[in-house]
């Protein structure tokens, strides 16, 4: 079979999506952001249908206090005031959660409890801001989260195309949404931040003698043919200027199929959404996949199966997952076996087609980013009572694999640093916004449990470990593009670096070795501007050993002196020669 078969069959499937709650519809939730109360008062608004329908808590930056009141029919009604010292000091900047529930609401400022009272006339609805006469403020890192803890709604406000609201301005920082005096800013059109699964059912009436699977998706995925993966990469499909060209995965499934019953799973996270850095490709709308399998059988026929509205979906175990931020897991809602054939899926419900997006669908042809073999801990820091830090040795970029046991609810965190204090603790400093927290939430069972996260990566030495189930062990798991060595660099004279640096600089460079940027021979003009990784962003580099020479030679040598005059050298404008001579010799 070539690939000229699958990519007929793409042809034909469509993008499928999972259902998303109207945002009108939304109804007992928590708000979490940070707030900079520049001057005056904002209104925090929840349960809005309109302009003049809606609930919300104002903060009063003047009087230093906080009141609910309720709009109906355009008439604002007070209906609980208290006192919030917190919000004298403005412009500081405030931690705020919001808390909707069935009986009343309640607003928590920097961890107290401010206010909480009955709301008045309770409606459900979607959320925003209003400002003052006289009012400023910027509103950072907004989150809506269901009652079981899953993320509803998710924006850091990096993109003015990717706002979301019906007012506001990102501000001049380059991260926040400004609101300066009377604006009304209300969440018009979010995009989920949920972690879907899919499945299909299926029948081979024959043997397979070779088949085919072609996969992409806006949101990083996992696929799975009968409860197994078909390879070992991680974190896919590649990143790519989504508006031009998508990187679709072809995998080899010949001996994944078998004659009679199979099943195709799909599991989809965020990726390089719209809170990606505001630097890099990413795309700015909701999830979707589409799939494409091409079985040629023993009996001389060929079956094509693709996605359409026939496919089955359900939120996964994922309450949470983001690029920067990690992954909140929650083993008690695992279903296991729901990859598998014959799986019952009574309370599974049927896909919705979703629009195709702008670019092509264009095969990959970068190495796949995999992980590698696991990393002990080289010590066990104890900072403080109830905390644990584990030591690996060197940085890397991946994330770490835990085993458990606990009851039923119990978890466990884990927090990522490359750097520690005095005492032992994490210092998350180079983690800058990044929150870099996986957790695990216990299923209770009465085996061991080991949680590998899947849509997120880090980077780190040092893991921080709290929680009440206990760890029975934790492994560091590297994960980068599935590149060989091309060459080795050997240093002279008396101020060179032993050899046995070496490895080190290797494992330096690895973990930027993801394949968002690795792209064939002669591409080097479209991953020119992921070269440089800025300070501050996760932007993958490019490391693929086919581009790197293409990328030296764009720099004469007195270019390449001027460069590192100004500070402005990449290490591979200067290492690149010293492998390319290695390989030639």
């Amino acid at each position: 079979m070539t690939n000229l078969t699958t990519r007929g069959a793409f042809a034909t499937a469509a993008w499928i999506a999972a259902p998303v709650t109207d945002h009108l519809a939304w109804d007992e939730y928590a708000i979490e952001l940070s707030v900079v109360l520049e001057a005056g008062t904002l209104a925090l608004l929840f349960g809005v249908r309109s302009e003049n329908r809606c609930s919300g808590f104002a903060l009063d930056a003047a009087s230093g206090s906080a009141s609910l009141f309720a709009v109906a029919d355009g008439e604002r009604r007070e209906l609980a005031r208290a006192e919030a010292p917190e919000l004298a000091n403005a412009p500081a900047s405030l931690q705020i959660r919001l808390e909707r529930k069935a009986e009343e609401a309640t607003l928590i400022v920097g961890g107290r409890t401010v206010l909480s009272a009955r709301e008045a006339g309770r409606e459900p609805g979607t959320i925003g801001f209003r400002t003052a006469s006289g009012s400023a403020a910027v509103c950072r890192d907004l989150r809506v989260f269901a009652p079981d803890g899953r993320a509803v709604y998710v924006n850091r406000f990096y993109d003015p195309a990717a706002i979301q609201f019906g007012g506001g301005r990102i501000d001049g920082s380059g991260s926040g949404l400004r609101l300066d005096e009377n604006v009304l800013a209300i969440c018009e059109t979010p995009i989920s931040p949920d972690s879907p699964l899919f499945r299909r059912d299926f029948e081979l009436p024959s043997p397979v003698v070779r088949a085919e699977l072609c996969v992409y998706a806006l949101g990083w995925y996992e696929v799975t043919v009968n409860g197994a993966k078909p390879d070992a990469r991680v974190l896919a499909p590649a990143n790519s200027p989504y508006d031009r060209r998508l990187l679709f995965d072809v995998y080899d499934v010949t001996d994944s199929l078998k004659r009679g019953a199979n099943a195709i799973g799909l599991w989809l996270g965020n990726g390089y959404n719209m809170n990606y850095s505001r630097w890099g490709w990413k795309w700015k709308r909701g999830k979707a996949v589409v799939l494409a399998l091409t079985a040629t059988l023993e009996d001389g026929s060929t079956l094509t199966l693709a996605t359409d509205d026939s496919w089955l979906t359900k939120p996964s175990p994922l309450l949470a997952n983001d690029i920067y931020d990690g992954e909140t897991f929650d083993a008690r809602l695992a279903e296991p076996g729901w990859d598998l054939p014959g799986f019952s899926a009574e309370a599974w419900e049927r896909v919705v087609l979703a629009e195709p997006p702008e670019g092509e669908l264009v095969r990959g042809e970068q190495p796949p980013v995999r992980p590698f073999a696991p990393l002990p801990p080289v010590r066990v820091l104890r900072p403080r009572d109830g905390t644990a830090v584990y030591d690996f040795g060197q940085n890397i970029a991946g994330w770490a694999t835990a085993s458990i046991r606990g009851a039923a609810g119990s978890r466990i965190a884990l927090r990522y640093s490359e750097l520690i204090d005095g005492e032992g603790a994490i210092d998350p400093w180079t983690n800058r916004n990044a929150k870099a927290t996986d957790i695990y939430i216990s299923s209770g069972r009465e085996e061991r449990e080991t949680y590998e996260p899947r849509f997120t990566y880090h980077g780190f030495r040092y893991v921080e470990v709290t929680g009440d189930a206990e760890l029975l062990e934790l492994l560091a798991v590297p994960v980068h593009a599935d590149v060989a060595e091309a060459g080795g660099i050997q240093l002279f004279g008396r101020d060179a670096c032993p050899n046995t640096k070496q490895p080190s600089l290797v494992h330096s460079q690895q973990p930027v070795q993801h394949s968002d940027r690795l792209l064939p021979a002669g591409r080097a003009d479209a991953v020119s501007h992921g070269f440089r990784g800025r300070r501050g962003s996760r932007h993958p580099q490019l490391r693929d050993a086919g581009v790197l020479p293409q990328m030296a030679r764009r720099y004469s040598p007195r270019q390449r002196q001027s460069r590192l005059e100004r500070g402005q050298s990449d290490a591979a404008l200067v290492l690149v020669p010293v492998l390319r001579r290695s390989r030639d010799a």
